[in-house]
């Protein structure tokens, strides 16, 4: 099943790619004029890790079916409650994180930037393993490759922010991983089934 125009496609794709930019300008913006570049530089995620994702919604957004709106509502639903979740546990380590939490824990501008700057890329991941069009080899590799390479690459930049492996950062990478790569086994699969 095709999602549209090819034209109409690509301007889907340019635009969710630059998701990461809008966050990124967005939070370093604010922490010019809040004072808190100094937290920005050294959140390896925010100002490094997170721009796989261009790569990453470039290639995912025309690879989901659009038509499928319970499944479309059911991922909207899940990103929100991740998204917000995680956000409201990071703030209890607040006075470590002055770029996303007041010292008090609470949310920043830019903590509610990145809080729906992620809710975009966790709708877009689990779209991936509920809502997914198998249809290309080279997409399915590039989306499960720099999908991988994000979650290992924030188990690092959480040791560099940190000076220590945190075993829920650990944990979360880690099970990010894993998760993508069962999924693009199974995908795999189904794609050497359909063409052979």
């Amino acid at each position: 099943m095709h999602s549209g125009k090819p034209e109409n496609n690509i301007k889907r794709s340019i635009l969710f790619a630059t998701l990461p930019l809008v966050s990124f300008v967005s939070i370093f913006i604010y922490s010019k004029i809040n004072g808190t570049t100094q937290y920005f530089v050294s959140n390896y995620t925010i100002s490094f890790v997170d721009w796989i994702f261009i790569i990453f919604n470039f290639y995912i957004v025309n690879s989901i079916d659009w038509t499928k709106k319970k499944k479309i509502a059911l991922a909207i639903f899940f990103s929100i409650v991740l998204s917000t979740t995680i956000h409201i546990l990071w703030s209890f380590r607040a006075e470590n994180d002055l770029l996303l939490y007041s010292f008090d824990g609470k949310f920043t501008f830019a903590a509610y930037v990145h809080l729906i700057f992620s809710a975009v890329e966790f709708f877009l991941m689990i779209c991936f393993i509920i809502n997914y069009k198998n249809e290309n080899l080279r997409v399915l590799n590039v989306v499960s490759i720099s999908l991988s390479l994000y979650f290992v690459a924030s188990i690092f930049s959480s040791y560099y922010m940190w000076g220590r492996y945190k075993i829920d950062d650990v944990a979360r990478g880690f099970l990010g991983a894993t998760i993508i790569f069962v999924f693009y086994l199974i995908r795999l699969n189904k794609y050497k089934k359909k063409n052979t």
